[in-house]
């Protein structure tokens, strides 16, 4: 393969020319910046991404279904996945995970991307409003030999498990959980003050789309929000689609939590991608503007929009500058995993985003994955 060479500007200052041959990146050398030059970003990385394009992780069938799905992300700047799991039958997400694992443990770069699952899925709230648009018939109390077979189908890939703490058995399966190194997310719950922080004791570190995933009707105090922020040790994923939570919500959770412990999510659905429309057997609408929601109830049905318009939120609504934004949407929610991206230096991995700043909007020309680019679509 010969070698491709790019120019451009890095999120932390300066420019560079650069070689990349075979996936990996043989040269790089210092220029003069320029505004000409384009931002060479690193991936974009989303942890809560349940599909795209008719597909979902939840329920794959066939490998070019999970193709379909990561060509998408590709596309948007995503190179680091936590692939997300929601409520359907055990049995068909077994299989469902049965299938990934096969095709991650024969392609070295979707197993990279995909660097491990996020089982929002069936451990979470019966109630009504607080289990959100998942399927009642789905969800079970935390059973952690339950999980665990869930997983042993994945090859072991689950990373983040959510869960409910007000259940009964729920606080012995965070335990058991993170003993065996998971990390536990609390959503699509309404845990008391105590309970949260019983959960926090015992290893619960993050928050499952912080203010989404709840009843539309809450009592002004005996609510979980007000723990969420205040507890320290937690971590709130934050669905920046601008559908999910408006900008003052996103705002007041970056001043009490400080931008380490903000982590922008897409919660993309399987109908992102997809043309304005009703879906889901006629339940859930698609409108034209991208809202996404249950067809009669005051609910949302996940998002039609990937991680890259996180970046134009924090841009357009809170004012963020472009370098800052972008950071907020991959350095930082890739560190609260443990993951280190791939940088702009000799012998590592050429994936990367190459892109520019118009009107607080983040303009993505390609992506390059492993040296394959993938323009924006």
């Amino acid at each position: 393969m010969c070698a491709v060479r790019y120019a451009g500007t890095l999120l932390q200052g300066g420019a560079v020319e650069f070689e990349v041959e075979n996936g990996v990146i043989t040269s790089v050398a210092p220029i003069k910046d320029s505004p000409a030059l384009p931002w060479i970003m690193p991936v974009l990385v989303d942890l809560q991404q349940n599909g795209a394009m008719g597909y979902s992780f939840s329920n794959l069938k066939s490998p070019e279904e999970l193709r379909a799905i990561t060509e998408t992300l590709y596309r948007h700047g995503v190179g680091r996945v936590q692939a997300t799991t929601v409520s359907v039958p055990v049995e068909t997400l077994t299989a469902s995970m049965q299938l990934l694992a096969r095709e991650c443990d024969n392609d070295p770069v979707l197993n990279k991307v995909i660097f491990g699952l996020f089982h929002e899925g069936i451990f979470m709230s019966f109630e009504e409003g607080w289990r959100g648009d998942h399927d009642l018939e789905c969800i079970k109390k935390p059973d952690w030999d339950l999980f665990r077979k869930i997983d042993d189908a994945s090859g072991n890939r689950f990373v983040t498990i959510n869960t409910v703490p007000e259940v009964p058995g729920a606080m012995e399966f965070i335990s058991q959980a993170v003993a065996a190194g998971k990390k536990i997310s609390l959503g699509h719950c309404n845990p008391t003050t105590d309970e949260i922080r019983e959960a926090v004791e015992r290893g619960a570190d993050r928050v499952t789309h912080f203010a989404n995933g709840a009843s539309p009707l809450v009592h002004r105090f005996k609510n979980p929000f007000w723990e969420f922020l205040n507890n320290y040790n937690l971590k709130l994923g934050l669905i920046c689609d601008g559908f999910h939570l408006p900008p003052e919500t996103v705002s007041v959770a970056l001043k009490i939590k400080e931008p380490e412990k903000c982590l922008p999510v897409s919660d993309a659905s399987s109908y992102s991608g997809l043309q304005p429309g009703i879906y889901g057997n006629g339940k859930r609408q698609l409108e034209a503007n991208g809202y996404l929601h249950v067809i009669g109830k005051d609910i949302l049905a996940g998002s039609s929009c990937q991680q890259n318009t996180c970046v134009n939120f924090l841009m357009q609504k809170l004012g963020f500058s472009f370098p800052k934004a972008w950071r907020q949407c991959s350095l930082i929610p890739a560190r609260s995993v443990g993951l280190t991206l791939p940088e702009i230096k000799v012998g590592d991995e050429a994936s990367f985003v190459i892109c520019r700043e118009e009107n607080k909007t983040a303009v993505i020309d390609r992506t390059v994955i492993m040296g394959t680019e993938y323009p924006f679509a």
